[in-house]
């Protein structure tokens, strides 16, 4: 019962639906069901959850343990071991990708939404005037060739859809900023409303449109020998649960600073999962009889099928389209935040300023993919973004099970859940990458196999790119951290460069002793206690420390005296002093107290005569 109501508290409320907000973003709403598209629904859902359940789990584990212990970004917390702080830039960058291509889709929603307001009435024209073809009578027609002539189309040929998408990345891209300057407050107030908001029109949705779920349990076992579906399901699984970009090691700090990591793990996962499933089925169950495509834009095009074949009103698209403007608005705060939280960190007082040089750079950059077209968009969702991913997770987990030592990750989640470690999450730190690293050798041997390194999106290079790019990252600011150590020699320095540096560790000075005196051991022969505290978050107005004084009864027994321990120091002088029951010979007090007792006691011998 206490459980519970812990579980229904209101600030554990809006953690939960913080959590649900950023697993209905666009990998449950946009990308999975692309992949369903291609490779079958049940099959991709099913795929999704193994990986979900046996790769993602350890990882998001890992990352939100770091994060609620050190308090730092996805950057900052290779303090721990400071010659792989190039894992934290890949995973920024990974996220940079993503959002690139995430505000491509979002622009694209949002010109759809407003021309369909206008000008509904221009879907049939737009589907009558490509190739079509007659089966039973029936005139199926190739909505992504109808994109491709209207607003996917080049520019030179359709200049007033590019206008008008350029339009709304410039706004979306200086609007972000301003959103995050104060990210634990708007953010999580912008997830409380649009979280709620998607379900709520999905549900609307699918209740009044669905049709039937008869194509989403059919499936090809020949898939299953494809690199492609196992492949994209743990680099999906790694992306729903935010552990790709680095989210939640930043988020440990503030979304889930008073939780429990390991129960906000199981959370995490299973919401995601589920929103997995209920995606997949929401777009299988409005498609009907519909042909499928399985391009980058293969949900714009199911909403236009639908539309087309059932003939529907033009409030369906547009509630469509709302949602998955809301879901692209969820997934751009969740991708920016990492790197806007390491900008704040770093930046000084004119942090504010660079967040807004970085969005004029990237709405650039924006602009130059979509005049290009769709060959960069597919080129680094499908195949740079999920190497970068594979890399980036491998060395994470290598780094800190093997490096930084599997002992120190025991002992750090142990001082945060203050109970004993399950072990079942080592062997999943011990599993994922040796799962990722075999399915990463044969999705790469499959593209590199291919005879078209020179044609669009040009696949195989961008693959070699994104290794080379991951090495020569790791290497160079790997070195860096070698330089910046303060041994005398080579070898000490490296050394030091694959050990935690002397800020590593909790921010909060009491915590921070605490979590060394742990690591200490037994001192002078006593037995090792554990300290019992609240979840870090000093910095987020939460207490670091929790009732200090009564665990003091218990940990002063057994720890030296430290500069900054000036209160456990003075209790356990009055413990001894109370203890042995001494009192000091040169102390006035004493003394008077025993003439005093000499004097009662003549005057009551005196008395007595």
């Amino acid at each position: 019962m206490y459980f519970i109501k812990r579980w229904l508290h209101w600030r554990q409320i809006r953690t939960h639906l913080c959590t649900f907000a950023v697993a209905v973003s666009f990998s449950s709403t946009w990308r999975i069901p692309r992949h369903s598209f291609r490779y079958g629904g049940l099959l991709t859902s099913l795929v999704y959850t193994i990986a979900m359940a046996v790769v993602a789990t350890s990882a998001v584990l890992l990352q939100l343990a770091l994060g609620q212990l050190s308090q730092q970004d996805a950057v900052g917390v290779w303090r721990a071991v400071p010659f792989f702080t190039g894992v934290g830039y890949i995973k920024l960058l990974t996220a940079l990708l993503y959002s690139i291509c995430s505000i491509s889709y979002l622009a694209v929603c949002v010109t759809y939404f407003f021309y369909t307001l206008n000008n509904y009435s221009e879907y049939f024209n737009c589907a009558n005037t490509t190739d079509g073809y007659l089966v039973e009578n029936v005139t199926v027609f190739n909505t992504t060739t109808c994109y491709n002539v209207t607003i996917l189309s080049s520019v030179k040929e359709e200049p007033e859809y590019y206008v008008a998408m350029a339009l709304i990345v410039i706004v979306l891209w200086l609007l972000f900023p301003f959103v995050l300057y104060n990210p634990i407050k708007w953010m999580k107030r912008i997830f409380f409303v649009f979280g709620p908001a998607i379900f709520l029109l999905g549900v609307i949705v699918a209740s009044c449109l669905a049709y039937s779920l008869s194509g989403f349990g059919m499936i090809d076992w020949g898939n299953l020998a494809q690199p492609g579906v196992w492949f994209a399901g743990v680099t999906q699984a790694l992306l729903s649960s935010q552990v790709a970009t680095g989210y939640l090691v930043s988020a440990g700090d503030s979304v889930y600073a008073s939780t429990d990591v390991e129960w906000a793990t199981l959370e995490i996962v299973g919401i995601n999962i589920i929103t997995c499933w209920c995606g997949t089925l929401f777009w299988f169950s409005i498609r009907g009889d519909t042909m499928i495509e399985d391009s980058n834009f293969a949900v714009l095009a199911q909403t236009l099928h639908s539309a087309i074949d059932k003939e529907l009103a033009g409030i369906w698209p547009v509630l469509i389209l709302f949602m998955l403007i809301l879901s692209g608005i969820i997934t751009m705060l969740t991708l920016l935040y990492p790197a806007y939280e390491r900008i704040r960190r770093v930046g000084g007082s004119k942090w504010r300023y660079y967040t807004v040089a970085g969005s004029v750079v990237a709405a650039a950059v924006t602009l130059s993919v979509l005049a290009l077209g769709q060959s960069l968009v597919v080129l680094a969702e499908d195949v740079i973004a999920p190497m970068l991913v594979a890399v980036s997770t491998v060395t994470e987990i290598y780094a800190f099970v093997f490096v930084y030592g599997w002992k120190n990750l025991l002992e750090d989640v142990e001082f945060l859940t203050e109970r004993k470690f399950l072990i079942i999450w080592m062997y999943g730190w011990c599993l994922a990458p040796v799962i990722i690293i075999p399915l990463t050798i044969w999705w790469a041997t499959s593209w590199l196999a291919r005879p078209n390194w020179d044609d669009p999106p040009w696949e195989a290079s961008g693959l070699v790119t994104a290794v080379s790019l991951s090495l020569v990252v790791i290497t160079a600011l790997g070195g860096v951290a070698i330089a910046k150590q303060v041994q005398y020699d080579i070898v000490s320095k490296i050394k030091s460069a694959f050990k935690p540096s002397r800020h590593w560790g909790p921010r909060d000075p009491i915590t921070h002793y605490y979590w060394l005196s742990r690591r200490e051991g037994p001192v002078d022969n006593l037995t090792r206690t554990r300290y019992r505290r609240r979840k870090l978050g000093q910095f987020s107005n939460n207490s670091s420390v929790f009732n200090i004084l009564q665990d003091s009864e218990v940990i002063v027994k057994d720890k030296r005296r430290s500069n900054s321990d000036d209160l456990l120091f003075i209790q356990r002088r009055q413990e001894i002093s109370e203890s042995n029951e001494k009192r000091r010979s040169k102390s006035l007090d004493w003394s008077l107290s025993e003439k005093t007792l000499q004097y009662s006691g003549h005057d009551e011998k005196f008395t007595n005569m």
